[in-house]
């Protein structure tokens, strides 16, 4: 069937000589795998169905037509162009082009099992609008993303809003406790006090917010951490230079 669908660019590896391989954030469908043929040798890349491959950037938002068969494992794409006008303004800034590769990566081992659901992806698509529109500090851009991700994940802790924090913060269990879980998973007094700030974080905000480069790292960590616990196993990321990048 062909389906005309909105469309965020997660992941692409080179497959072979003929084509790649991108996982894309469907609206309708949640994340497919596509494939994007490469242009042959002496062949315009300007042409036809090789300006895909030229769309495949981390967090670019497509509008496409795709023919989707059930039995096939990778799907393609007919027909493509970008969502908005603006041609996908990330890749002319070289701090948000980091920022989008680490966040393509993280979101792709957060959805890649998850249904379509249009809620979180309407977040992602105004998160990326944000990011490319921002004139201010996006140093704590990711800290504001995942945070306001946990809502439409289903899984952000409101029972927590009014309760002071205190004591160690245990992430398994989402709860404030008076000893150290040894869980692995836990918040320290000292970083409990962090917590006030951080959950009022967004993306109106972030640039009032300084962080040590270990807070930052540590936050981010934690984050991330949490959605792992309840929501999906996100494995080992395969960006340490990016976050080296982003926790300058």
């Amino acid at each position: 069937m062909l389906l005309a669908t909105r469309a965020i660019v997660l992941t692409t590896r080179a497959y072979n000589d003929q084509f790649a391989i991108a996982h894309l954030l469907t609206e309708e469908e949640g994340v497919i795998a596509y494939r994007i043929p490469h242009a042959p040798r002496g062949r315009s890349r300007r042409s036809g169905k090789y300006l895909l491959q030229r769309m495949m950037n981390p967090l670019a938002e497509l509008a496409i037509t795709a023919e989707h068969r059930p039995q096939r494992s990778l799907q393609q794409i007919e027909q493509a162009e970008y969502h908005k006008l603006n041609l996908n303004l990330l890749l002319y800034e070289p701090h948000k082009v980091h920022i989008a590769f680490f966040l393509a990566e993280a979101l792709y081992h957060i959805l890649r099992n998850a249904p379509a659901d249009p809620e979180v992806y309407r977040y992602i698509s105004h998160g990326i609008a944000q990011l490319e529109e921002t004139k201010n500090s996006c140093a704590n851009f990711h800290i504001a993303f995942f945070l306001g991700l946990l809502d439409p994940l289903g899984i952000f802790p409101t029972h927590l809003l009014d309760e002071e924090p205190k004591g160690w913060f245990n992430l398994k269990e989402v709860a404030f406790v008076p000893y150290n879980p040894h869980n692995g998973y836990s918040l320290s007094p000292k970083e409990v006090g962090a917590l006030t700030k951080i959950r009022r974080i967004n993306y109106n905000n972030m640039h009032l917010f300084r962080f040590t480069r270990e807070e930052r790292k540590r936050t981010l960590t934690y984050l991330l951490d949490y959605i792992k616990l309840h929501y999906a196993p996100i494995g080992e990321l395969s960006s340490p230079a990016i976050l080296a990048h982003l926790y300058r």
